[in-house]
């Protein structure tokens, strides 16, 4: 699971006091670097444009002395990658519009207009995808 490596990862670079550490897509200056970075975290179906994210992991997880990680993310793809990006999801409902989302909007300053399609994946994986726009909302927990 390449969400687990990218938690290990984060975990050694943290101070050995700290309970969690964080990666957040501002701290990479280009899209490049920031793409290379999500589809190392995930597999990305599609190569994006462009991703802004946050990964969270928190060591110690539950009193158990393991790690868990938090990723969230908003992608931008290409309209004709769209379709792949729901590949193997199923239809879910829950709130499309998650309270961290706003954030990772604007620093893609990008705003989707229209309604998207909700989709659950495998590894516990949410996606929202604004079809028309090519923006992909995604979280997931390992």
């Amino acid at each position: 699971m390449r969400l687990a490596r990218v938690a290990a990862l984060l975990a050694l670079a943290a101070c050995a006091k700290s309970k969690s550490s964080e990666m957040r897509s501002t701290s990479l200056p280009t899209a490049k670097e920031r793409v290379a970075f999500l589809c190392e975290s995930m597999p990305c179906p599609a190569k994006p444009l462009d991703a802004a994210f946050r990964v969270v992991v928190k060591d110690g997880a539950f009193g158990l002395g393991g790690s868990e990680a938090e990723l969230t993310a908003v992608v931008k793809v290409k309209p004709d990658d769209v379709p792949h990006w729901s590949r193997g999801c199923d239809p879910m409902r829950f709130h499309p519009r998650p309270p961290w989302a706003d954030a990772l909007f604007l620093e893609l300053k990008l705003e989707p207009r229209s309604a998207p399609d909700i989709w659950g994946c495998a590894n516990s994986q949410r996606r929202v995808i604004h079809v028309k726009e090519g923006l992909i909302v995604l979280w997931q927990k390992s």
